[in-house]
Order: C-alpha cells, then structure tokens, then sequence
C-alpha cells in the first residue's frame, strides 16, 4: 500500500471517529438537559407565570410540563431532531434552541457546577466539544490540511462555530519571517519559544537548571532533487523528544554562509547564559551539555578538515597516510587535542603565513573560524563522537562491507552468507518488541543503524558462530566492548578493558582486513572509552532521537512548493498548544486473558505487564528474564492478585558462559541456558531485575527429540520436555494407550505438556535429534538394534540382544552357475539388513538351498570362486564329531591373516551405507582410530561373524552382544585355500571395525564423485546420473517425502541431488519455470497440496531439505543472478499456493475420462 492510500486511508478513519464523538457530545448533552428538567420539576423552580412576564424559554418549560405522555414523547423526539437538524418545524427548531440557552444561563444547576451530588464536568455545547477534539487530531501530524477543510464544511451545518478552513482552526500565521543565507533561506524558531511550550515546574524542580544538547544534520526532502533540510535541533537532558530551533532549506547539503546560518543561535545563547531563563518568574541557568553531530557536520561547524585530511582525528594529532586512496590512521599513541590547543591552531591560522608550508607535515587540523567561537563553546570537549554514525554506521557496516564484499584477506562464501542469513530470519519470532525493526536476511550490506545494532550486541553471537576462528574472535572484541560502553552499569567499571579490546580490534582488524581499513571511523574507536568515562554511557549521546525526529519533519512536507514555510507554519501551530513532558507510568498490566483455569492463584489473568520501563509478555519473544538473584526465568502467566501482580515462570537449570574470549560472558550478563524446568514458581515484579533477550541455539534442549527404548524394549519419539530425573533415574513421561495415533502425532509434534500422560521408568535414551522427521526415521533402526550411539546412554546397562535370525546358504553343483555368482554383486549389507530387510532375505536365500554334502566339496575344490565376504556372510570349518552332535563352536576372530586374506578387492567386500551408517552409529574420525587400533587389527575380514552347522541345521548369525558371551574353542576359517586359526571378537573391537570400515567406503564415495565431476566437466554431453539411493521420483505420498527427508539429511547426498537437479534444468528458462520444472520432477500435486511455505495449518515446507536442495539447484543454474533468492522463494510459494487446484482439475479430468471410456470394444468408433 503506497503512502497517498495510507494517508486517505487514515483521513477516513478520523473522519468517522470525528462523527462519532459528535454523536456522543449531542447524547451527553440531552442527556443533561433531560437531568436538569427532571431535577426542576422536583424542586418545584419552575415558573408558572404569564406570557408577557416571561421569556419563551419559560413558555417552553410551562408547555412542557403541561402536556400529556404522548405530547412529551413527541416533544422529546423534537428536540432530538433538532439536534441533528432533520426538523421541518421551525417554531420547534427556536424554542428548542431557546430552552439550551436557558440551560446555559439559568439559575439550575448545571453538571459543571459544584452541587452535591459531585457530577463530573461535561460539555453543554457539541460544537466547542468537536473543535477541541479535531485541533487534537490535526496537530498530531500526518493529516492532509486540503481534508480537514473538507471536514470542517461536512460539520459546518451541524455546528455553527466551527471554520470552514483548518487556518482559522489552528491559527495559522499568515507570515513567516523567512532569511536569505546564500545557497538557501533559513526561517529561525528560537530556544526560549520552545521552552515555555514543552517546560514544566515538574521538570525545573527535578533538575534545577536547563540543560540541553544540540544536533544539526541534513536530510533530503525529495527523490532526485538536490533541496535539502538542514535543521537545528535540540533536546532537554532527560526526555527523548527534540524540539525545533532553526531549519535551513536549500540546495546542496551544507549552508555556504556558516555565519548567517549560526548568527541567530549563537546570539540567543549569549543570551540564556547572561540573563538565564525566566519561567513563571523564576530564573534558572541555562547551558549546553552536548553537540551531537555526524563527522561531516561537525567539520562543517568546527571549521576543521573532513576525512580526507592529513590531520582530519578531532581527539589526537595523528598524521594519516594516503593509501589506496583512503587516509588511514594508524598510530593510536599520539598527543590528545584539548580546548586550549585548538584556540591555539586557531590562534595561528589567523596569522598571516610569511613562508610557504606543506600541509602534510604541520598539523593543519583548523581550516577557518568557527561562528561558535562567540558563545564560548568549547569545540574539543564538547562535540562528542556520536555512536550512531561512528560504530554503527561506520564501524560495522564497514566490517560487514568488507566481510561481504571480500576486501582484505578473508571473505563469506556463499555458503557461509546463506547460513548467516537463513539464521537472522528464523530470529524474528524471537526478536523482542523493544526492537522496531525485526531481524531478516541480509541481502546487503547496507543496513539501517538500529538492525546493525542489533546485530553488533545481540543477533551477531549466534550469527557468526560458525565463521572462521580470527574473524569470530575480531567480532567479539567490538562486541564486548561496544556492549559494556552502552551498559549504565560495566560503562565505568570495565572502561579499561573495554579501552584495551578496542585498540585490540583496531589492531587485529589491520592483519585481518589490511591496512585500507583503518581509516578515521576505525581510528576514533580508541577515543570512545573516554568519551564514555567523562560523559556517560554510549547511548546518553547517540543521534537515534533526532535521526528519528528527521523522518517526521519531513512527513509533513506535503508538496514541493515553499517546502521551509510549510514546515515553519506547522511549528507555528503548535506552538498554540502547550505539551507536557509525559512521565514513565507505573506497571500497568494489559490485555485481560484467561490462560491457566487451574492457576492456584486468585485473580485475574493477563498476558502483559510494563515492568521498569519493559513490557513483559507471555509470549515467546517477551517472556524471558534476569531477577535479582541471578536466575533466568521464562514467563508463562501473569495475574492481578488482592496483593499485587504476580507472574509465574518456569527457571533454566543450567546456566553457562557462552563465549571465554576476550572475557567471560558472564560478566556481562550473557548466558548459555538450558533445560526449562517444568516445575513453576511465583515471582512479583520487584524480583525483576532485567529483561532478557533469549536466542535459540541447536544445542539447547528444548527444540530436540529424542529416541527413547522403554521398559518392554519398544522405542518411541519423544520430545525431551517429557524427559525428567527421578532419585538419579532418567524417566519419560508418555501418552496411554488409548490415545488414537493422529493424537499421540500431534502431540509430540506440539511438544504438549505433562498433563494426562504417564509415567515410564527404566527407560533409556538412544539419541537426540532436532527434526523430528528424522528422529521418526531412525526410531524402527533403533528397534532393531537399540544403538543409535546416544551420549545420553549408560554403557553400563545391560543391552537388548537381538533376534537370532536363521538361514542357509545356497550352493550350486554347476560350476557355470557358480561363475556367473561370482560376477554378481555383493550381498546386502549389514546395515540395509538392520534396517529391517534382514529376515525377508535370508528367507529367500533359504528357499534356494541344496543339498549340503555338495557344498564341502564345492568349498574345497580348486575350480571354485573366490569367497564373497561379507558382514553378513561368512564360513568357518567344520569339525567333524561336533557336526555329528550339531553342536556350535564359538565365532573368533584370525590371529594373522595370510596375503591372500588381505588383499580383498572392493567388489569381494560390501561395507554398510553411507546413509544407513549415519543413522545408526557414530563414526570416529580416522586419526582416532590410528590412535587406538593397529592398521592389521582393522581388517575388515575381521567382520566374519558366523558358523555352520551340519545337515539340515541352518546358518546361526549370532549379535556383536553375543561374541564375548561365547565359551572360546579350538576353530578356524578358510578363506581361499589358506587355513588361520581364529580368536574371539569383542563387542568394542567391532564396533570400531565397522567405523573404519564406513570410513574407508565414505572415502571412496568421495573419489567416485569427484571421478563423475571430472567426467561431467570433460564430456558435458554425458547424460546426467540420479545419485544413488535415491528414492524413485516424483514423490508421491507422505512417507515416500518423509524417506526423502531422511536421504537429504547427509550433507554428500543433499549435495549430490542438488547437483543431479541443476543439471536437469535449461538455463535459458526464467527463475519461475525452473523451479516449476524442479516441481513437476520431484514431487506431484496431491503431495504438494499437504504444504504450505510456512505451515498455517499445513506442513511447513520452507524448513525442509527439499526445499534447501530446490534453492541450491536453482542458485547452481543462476550464478550472476544476485536476486534468485527471493525469485525463487515466491514461485515456490506459488507452485504450493495453487497445488490443491492443480491436484483437484487433474483428478476431475481423471474421472470424465474413466466415466466416459468404453466398456466394450464395440463402441470404439
């Protein structure tokens, strides 16, 4: 919506609230006489004489009073017609009128009169009640002038004593003393006019003095057009509204005549000094604390040279030095200016040069006499470096500049931007309300100074977690000092470090960004904590107040003609109406609700409370907080009892520094807080001592799931605020059975409470993850195997052991049958088999078995294939007695391995998925292993785990559990024609095979697509592969998405498939029909239609990995392309909006044609 439509938009709104308090005032004021004719009648005042004694106001009174029911009804309807001026009888209309005169001036009393009754004062006339009302609305800005004329003719026949014109209304001045001053006018308000608008006694005793601050700064009033404001601006010590003094209009951004622009101000303060202010006769002294100015007003003021001098720092006497043309300032030890000397350079530019000099070399700071001179300002003390335009806008965004940009010698790749990103969008549901501005993706660096702000103190921690060490270091440095100059408490107590973590910053950023960096922003930093130490805090000086004052001055700017006398005419009316300095109201307490019917205490509930200055809410992003003792609490209700407001919250049990570097966080009141207790406890808004801005972390309890195996060894999902400790125990609490499965569904998804669940002991947890999509995948892994490697679980339990599965190995007299199996590919690995697979295999392979006596001699016989080894395949020699009594001998592992069993090709060896092997156990890194295993001991021969049983008996495959719990005995393995004597295997020592042996198949992974990269490059005519293990596409059903999801969850397969749909869309297409054509290939319209892009009663598709992959795709085809982002993200929320349509036609079309398909072949045509 453009600004004219806001604007009409809001005019119509005024407009009807106008209307409606008329209404209002017209029914108070019958309502009043109605009283009053009442209280007369029982008095007995009323006058009975005759006409010609009598005014007709009494003749009314007498009629009145003499009439019948019905007369007195219509009497009353009369004059409610004539109110609003609907009466066609004119007599009526006169003695209607006459009887509210007679109100006014007769002797009754009226309800603004004292009488006993102590009724409050109200309006007898609508009219003077409807002028008031709308001069309130017109002065609070924003209102088109040409409308509120249009209002005043609408109520005009309503109410005689309004205007026809909002000049008459609100007094405006039919001239304005306007001065010529070079390349523009200047139109000059004055100090003590604003004084006396906005002063009160209130304020004077508080202070005892007047003290103000000055800022003079330059803003635009129009696209392409060089007229610019350059207003004088000031602000009382202690209240955040600034008041206009002067405002220069003209073109170019700086007055060209520096005495007339000051030569009023200037005058005025010699004044106030001398003669000191006068209010209600009292005089106070008057002086100015601050001038708050950009570096480029303060040059322009100060007479002194900008940032391309030599000599240009306002607090040292460092000489710059031109380098990539940028005058950077890298000494930080010189000599301090102070007041005296720059009256001295002064001094000196005044007396006239008999020898030529270079600039360069003699310190050449002041250029020209300031007007300020004349009122004695001090022009080193008392211009501070304002916070705003030097850390924010200066300082940060030229770090986020050169991070993003990749000046210096480091750089953000693409990857890294995305990430920080896609991190400052999900804060927004977190972000506080005391934030105007929430946080979003950067797509630039150029900021506004309150989101830069709010991600140097609070949104950068996490942000930037990830970047490179030095980087993340060089942020914390001015994070921590910036955070303790802004704090009203550290601000003085850790000034010297925050001075040492400056200079450090300065410093490192040199080596980190290069010398170019360095330049007078960057330099000024090692000045800041003196400024703080002498002056206050960073914030008691920053320039947000009046940048904020500058949007609204030029709101009112209505046209381009005679801009400045707009603006003098508008402070001119308001100085018609005296402002009050509005003070900070006690706790107040909001928006009545009705949260907790089993709340224990009394009274009723709300969902906000203003708590020193900050509104506390029990919703997500207000709800957190400091109390005095320490402790982080969250708010989950908040009641007015009989004694005062008390929340209720629940506390973080842990609490911990987040970062050590330069110093611990805790010092400054910054925690890493974890595990929200369930238990609640009563607090009152005294025990407040701040509030808190929380931040999600990936690492904090409450937004994980975890996998927990329950005391019948059944394992379930559930969110880890069921999880609590009970005398040492881990316990869960989780849903009875007779909760239908769409309810138990959603509440896990929900992470609902406590409430109705039960409680479950013996239970152990198998792992955490943060989706709980993926956490559904792995739970039926865990069943069949009750290892997912949590570190939540206690390796001192006893396991569950698996199910012994049975089967036989099948075997082939042919030995051409037998060839061609040794061309086969491996058999299923160990941990698809886990997967569930296990027992419908071995069954097949079961059906295929022959006769047993043949497979000794086709083990034996020089002909035969080598052995395909396997997790889950493997023979040892029998013993002849103990195949007689089917007895088992223990599985072992070799002690020495001949070359023949270790020269194992890929093909003769099978190691477990990638994917499966992630969703199981946790791999160690390869220099681990090195660590603590010998290289022989690693063989993945070492994995054969089986044995043979004689005749009809079939192959045993005993669990890892059960290796050490076999009796050890005289055995061996044959592998080829070698014969190694065999060892038990331990629990451990598998476990760490199996690691190895997934290392070992990752890395070959890794060279086969790196190997396919290569060949896509050399031949880019080669058909494109699916990767592998990808599900079949489109997707077509929930689950087929869900085993998606989990497929995407390894970071080499997400990359792969991203890589597999890059290639499969042309170029040459839009951004739209790319993404339209990635759709069409991955997923159909009935799933589709399940989503929406943030949820809204739908799943969420914008968190998903498919959707991750889509965004990578489409980025991989369009890499000039800076805006793809965003393109795609609105035609895949197009794509999802228009799904149900799309799904409903195509379904439709479906049933017209089976309906009207012929059943017989006859009736083909």
């Amino acid at each position: 919506m453009d600004r004219k439509a806001v604007k009409r938009k809001s005019e119509r709104e005024a407009v009807r609230e106008a209307n409606k308090r008329s209404r209002d005032a017209e029914m108070l004021l019958e309502s009043n006489y109605r009283r009053n004719r009442d209280r007369r009648l029982e008095s007995g005042n009323e006058s009975e004489t005759d006409e010609e004694g009598t005014d007709q106001s009494e003749i009314g009174i007498v009629n009145d009073n003499n009439l019948h029911g019905g007369q007195e009804d219509e009497q009353e309807r009369n004059i409610n017609e004539s109110y609003h001026g609907n009466s066609d009888n004119d007599s009526v209309n006169d003695s209607d009128q006459d009887i509210l005169t007679n109100d006014e001036d007769s002797d009754c009393e009226s309800p603004g009169s004292n009488n006993e009754d102590d009724e409050p004062q109200a309006f007898l006339d609508p009219g003077q009640y409807v002028r008031q009302e709308i001069l309130e609305w017109t002065l609070s800005g924003g209102i088109s002038m040409a409308k509120v004329d249009d209002l005043l003719k609408r109520l005009k026949p309503v109410h005689q004593n309004l205007p026809l014109s909002y000049k008459t209304l609100l007094k405006t001045p039919r001239k304005v003393d306007i001065v010529d001053c070079g390349n523009g006018s200047l139109w000059y308000c004055g100090i003590t006019s604003q004084l006396h608008r906005i002063l009160t006694q209130e304020y004077l005793t508080s202070y005892n003095e007047i003290a103000i601050d000055i800022n003079i700064d330059s803003v635009p009033l129009f696209n392409k057009s060089s007229t610019n404001f350059v207003p004088i601006l000031g602000r009382l010590v202690g209240e955040n509204h600034p008041f206009v003094i002067g405002i220069f209009c003209g073109s170019g951004s700086d007055p060209k005549d520096l005495d007339i622009f000051l030569d009023s101000f200037v005058n005025e303060v010699n004044d106030l000094k001398s003669n000191c202010f006068l209010f209600e006769d009292k005089r106070y002294n008057f002086r100015i604390r601050h001038y708050i100015l950009d570096q480029k007003a303060r040059a322009s003021i100060k007479c002194v040279k900008g940032v391309r001098g030599y000599f240009c720092c306002e607090k040292c006497t460092v000489r710059g030095t031109d380098y990539k043309n940028r005058m950077c300032l890298l000494n930080h030890n010189c000599a301090l200016r102070t007041d005296e000397s720059f009256i001295d350079l002064v001094a000196d530019l005044m007396v006239p040069k008999t020898k030529h000099f270079d600039d360069k070399e003699i310190d050449s700071h002041v250029n020209g006499v300031s007007p300020l001179l004349r009122c004695e300002t001090k022009l080193v003390s008392k211009f501070r470096l304002d916070s705003m335009h030097l850390v924010y806008k200066g300082v940060f965004s030229r770090w986020l500049e050169f991070l993003w940009s990749g000046y210096g010698n480091y750089s953000l790749s693409l990857r890294e931007k995305r990430e920080i990103s896609s991190l400052l969008e999900s804060f927004r549901k977190w972000c506080p309300c005391d934030f105007n501005r929430k946080p979003f993706a950067i797509k630039s660096e150029k900021l506004k100074a309150t989101e830069l702000r709010r991600i140097l103190l609070y949104d950068g921690l996490v942000a930037f977690k990830k970047l490179d060490k030095n980087v993340l270091k060089n942020f914390l440095l001015l994070h921590v000092s910036i955070y303790i100059l802004c704090s009203p408490v550290f601000f003085r107590e850790l000034n010297d470090e925050a001075d040492t973590f400056l200079r450090a910053f300065v410093t490192h950023s040199k080596s980190l960004f290069g010398e170019e960096f360095i330049v007078y922003n960057v330099h000024s930093l090692v000045h800041l904590s003196s400024e703080c130490l002498e002056h206050g805090p960073l914030d008691s000086f920053g320039a947000f107040p009046y940048e904020n004052f500058l949007g609204m001055i030029k709101s009112r700017v209505t046209s381009r003609a005679k801009p400045l006398q707009q603006i003098a005419k508008r402070e001119m009316e308001k100085m018609e109406k005296k402002e009050e300095i509005v003070k900070p109201e006690p706790p107040l307490l909001q928006m009545p609700c009705f949260n907790d019917p089993h709340e224990p205490v009394a009274g009723q509930q709300y969902k906000k409370i203003l708590v020193k200055k900050s509104v506390l809410s029990i919703k997500l992003a207000d709800s957190c907080c400091a109390l005095n003792d320490g402790t982080v609490v969250r708010i989950s209700n908040i009641i007015d009892s009989e004694n005062g407001p008390v929340l209720v919250g629940k506390k973080f049990a842990e609490m911990a520094d987040y970062y050590e570097y330069p110093i611990a966080s805790s010092l400054l009141d910054i925690y890493k807080v974890s595990r929200l207790q369930e238990c609640t406890f009563y607090l009152t808004p005294a025990d407040i001592k701040h509030k808190c801005y929380l931040l999600p972390l990936k690492e904090d309890e409450y937004v994980c799931y975890a996998v927990v195996e329950f005391k019948d060894s059944t394992c379930e999902v559930v969110p880890t605020n069921w999880l609590d400790e009970e005398d040492g125990e881990l316990v869960s609490y989780y849903p009875p059975d007779e909760w239908s499965d769409a309810r138990l569904r959603k509440a896990v998804e929900n992470r609902d409470g406590r409430e109705g669940l039960e409680l479950h002991k013996n239970v152990r947890v198998l792992h955490t993850y943060n989706s709980i999509l993926v956490a559904r995948a792995n739970r039926k892994v865990a069943e069949d195997t009750s290892n997912l490697d949590s570190e939540f679980e206690d390796l001192n339990e006893p396991r569950r052991k698996r199910r012994r599965i049975v089967s036989q190995i099948e075997d082939s007299e042919d030995e051409d049958e037998q060839n061609i199996r040794s061309k086969h590919p491996p058999p299923p690995n160990f941990l698809k088999s886990v997967e569930g697979n296990i027992k419908e295999k071995l069954e097949k392979l079961s059906a295929k078995k022959k006769d047993k006596t043949k497979k000794r001699s086709q083990f034996n016989s020089p002909g035969s294939s080598p052995l395909n080894l396997s997790p889950l395949k493997s023979v040892g020699e029998r013993d002849g007695n103990k195949s007689k009594n089917k007895k088992k001998s223990p599985v072992t592992r070799p002690e020495a391995l001949s070359a023949n069993s270790t020269a194992l090709s890929r093909s003769q060896i099978d190691p477990p998925s990638r994917r499966g092997l992630h969703s199981a156990f946790s791999s160690p890194t390869w220099s681990q292993l090195n660590k603590s295993t010998d290289l022989m001991e690693l063989c993945p021969g070492d994995l054969l785990a089986s044995e043979m049983t004689e005749g009809d008996g079939p192959l045993v495959l005993d669990t890892p559990q059960n290796f050490t719990e076999s009796t050890p005995s005289s055995s061996s393995l044959v592998i080829g024609r070698s014969k190694v004597s065999l060892r038990p295997i331990s629990q451990a020592e598998h476990m760490t095979i199996i690691s190895v042996q997934v290392d070992i198949k990752n890395r070959l992974d890794a060279m086969e697509r790196m190997l396919c990269s290569i060949l896509r490059a050399l031949k880019p005519s080669q058909k494109v592969v699916m990767p592998k293990e990808l599900p079949p596409l489109p997707l077509t059903t929930l689950d087929q998405f869900d085993k998606n999801e989990v497929f995407l969850s390894n970071s080499a397969d997400r990359s792969d498939t991203t890589e597999y749909l890059s290639k499969c869309v042309p170029e040459h297409l839009s951004v739209k029909d790319q993404v339209y054509n990635i759709f069409r290939k991955t997923m159909s319209d009935t799933l589709a239609a399940h989503f929406n892009w943030k949820g809204r009663g739908k799943k969420t598709f914008s968190t998903t990995n498919l959707c991750a992959v889509v965004t990578g795709a489409i980025l991989d085809v369009n890499k000039k392309n800076s805006n793809v982002i965003g393109e795609a993200e609105t035609a895949m929320k197009e794509w999802l909006k228009y799904a149900p349509k799309r799904a409903a036609t195509k379904t439709k079309k479906d049933c017209e044609s089976s309906s009207s398909s012929p059943t017989d072949e006859g009736d083909i045509s």
